[in-house]
């Protein structure tokens, strides 16, 4: 009788849960609506635009091809028009870093060189250096051509000597071997510093890398060297 009494107990506890936790569960979602045997979903609403700062709007870059997967081009180099002119010139970065470098040159001269451009051409120059004291070249006035890129400073300047000179790093035609003309060039590096570094290796050539007859006779025959060097600069680098 115990039991059966336990049994009922038990059995109106279970019954009553159930019934609770009926209760409590939500109620199921509404059926959704059919439109001709097929769902459509609800809208969906358009997305909020993003908002811009002042002075952070970057133009888009072009593309060239069919459709928008088409190779992306870098945008051309910002060209600013120069004031009180017709309005056709342009000023591009490099007229600005040359227009810089000729006001320092103004501010405050080297003592070896002097440079300035020809004409009315500010991308061609000419230069002047001169010989070194105690050295082969010295009291020798060395005229030089200096042709500026139009991208410059990215690209280092062709500098080549005007004046025949006698000299382990510098060919028959003028061409200068040295690697801030080259491989070890920087954009930090001015016409003013290059000149000044061209009068250094008059003293103190490098001819380790060099081929031509003067480098070899400078490693061979050093005195032959040194009077065919200073013959040279008497003949064409000392005015009469």
């Amino acid at each position: 009788m115990v039991l059966s009494r336990l049994r009922r107990c038990f059995s109106s506890k279970s019954s009553s849960s159930s019934s609770y936790s009926r209760l409590r569960s939500p109620p199921p979602p509404p059926p959704l609506p059919i439109y001709h045997g097929h769902y459509r979903p609800p809208p969906i609403p358009p997305p909020r635009p993003v908002p811009i700062a002042a002075g952070a709007y970057r133009q888009p870059e072009t593309t060239t091809g069919d459709g928008a997967c088409g190779r992306v081009e870098e945008a051309p180099p910002r060209r600013v028009s120069i004031g009180g002119g017709s309005g056709d010139e342009e000023k591009t970065s490099a007229m600005y870093r040359i227009e810089n470098e000729l006001k320092a040159m103004n501010e405050e001269s080297a003592t070896h060189c002097s440079f300035g451009p020809v004409g009315g051409d500010i991308f061609r120059w000419e230069g002047l250096v001169i010989g070194p004291a105690h050295s082969c070249y010295e009291e020798g006035i060395f005229g030089l051509s200096i042709d500026l890129p139009s991208d410059y400073p990215s690209t280092p300047p062709q500098i080549k000597f005007q004046t025949k000179i006698f000299h382990p790093n510098i060919e028959e035609d003028g061409t200068i071997h040295i690697d801030i003309l080259k491989e070890n060039w920087s954009p930090a590096l001015t016409i003013e510093k290059l000149l000044l570094s061209i009068c250094s290796i008059l003293s103190n050539p490098e001819a380790q890398n060099s081929i031509n007859e003067a480098s070899m006779m400078y490693k061979n025959e050093y005195f032959r060297f040194c009077e065919v060097a200073r013959e040279w600069t008497k003949i064409y680098a000392m005015p009469s």
